[in-house]
């Protein structure tokens, strides 16, 4: 991390490997978080506006929204 001089801008560098390895020694877990049985921090689920960034933030990278039409019978 670096910053340069005389500014308020803080510039960080790291490759997609040094990021995930950051990131797994802050506590994130490596692989399927389902087959982990990770579940979203109870302190987002109680702060509506956490909870809002959240979803968008899940949605922006684990998912998608659809219109499905169908009928029955």
């Amino acid at each position: 991390m670096t910053r340069p001089s005389g500014t308020n801008v803080v510039r960080i560098l790291l490759s997609r490997v040094e990021l995930v390895r950051h990131l797994h020694n802050l506590g994130l877990k490596i692989g399927n978080k389902v087959k982990q049985l990770l579940d979203i921090p109870d302190w987002i689920k109680v702060n509506p506006e956490y909870s809002k960034v959240c979803l968008r933030g899940l949605i922006d990278t684990d998912g998608c929204v659809f219109r499905h039409n169908y009928k029955v019978n």
